[in-house]
């Protein structure tokens, strides 16, 4: 049960009652220690700032009530996720062309067996070397994360791996991939926030083809 449809469920029954509500109170002492549906509840309330609602239950507005609590939920949702959106550099890039928070509609689009390499190119956890520099015993300072598939000398970021890398210039033209004719970054975030179905299928197939080659050059280079 969803949490504003369990408040609701709350104030539109039992606890309406006085003598439930003064049961309630005996369960909930301070001398007591009891976990159960109804201390859930009032965790919740104080949770997101009603902890008065408890002890005014007999004189709450029942409808308006359950939609300032749904509100509240899910402002509070909002503010977290932004923040927690905020505090990792490296979804700087999903920032730009995730301003809101929102459904996506190429979860309906992309096919379910190429929706995750669209997903990770999102959230920028492809394994290239932008990110894999990051880490631990692999750590290489970000300005020398240079590609290895074209040494280009150019860093293997995604802009670079979708659009530009010489390597895969044949494998673009294999999936009619001329949005990247004269690739810039507002065409590559533009192709990121697309609802075209063909385009982003295409560019699901491309990263899906295009993995493999190039982790074999780098264990190869390894």
């Amino acid at each position: 049960m969803s949490r504003h449809r369990h408040v609701r469920w709350l104030y539109s029954h039992q606890v309406r009652q006085v003598g439930f509500l003064r049961a309630i109170r005996l369960m909930t002492r301070s001398d007591i220690i009891c976990k159960n549906w109804v201390s859930n509840i009032i965790d919740l309330l104080n949770m997101y700032g009603f902890s008065e609602t408890f002890d005014n239950v007999l004189t709450i507005n029942n409808n308006i009530f359950v939609n300032q609590f749904k509100t509240r939920v899910i402002d509070t949702y909002k503010s977290e996720w932004f923040a927690s959106i905020e505090s990792y550099s490296v979804l700087d890039m999903y920032k730009i062309y995730k301003p809101l928070h929102g459904y996506e509609f190429y979860l309906d689009i992309i096919p379910r067996s190429l929706r995750l390499f669209f997903t990770k190119l999102r959230v920028s956890v492809l394994p290239l070397r932008i990110q894999t520099g990051r880490h631990g015993r692999n750590y290489i300072p970000r300005n020398i994360r240079y590609c290895l598939c074209c040494r280009s000398l150019d860093i293997e970021d995604e802009f670079h791996f979708i659009c530009i890398c010489s390597y895969f210039s044949e494998l673009r033209r294999k999936y009619q991939m001329f949005y990247y004719t004269n690739p810039s970054a507002v065409k590559y975030h533009l192709l990121l926030r697309s609802n075209n179905k063909a385009e982003l299928v295409n560019l699901c197939k491309f990263i899906n083809e295009s993995l493999s080659p190039r982790n074999q050059i780098l264990n190869n280079t390894n």
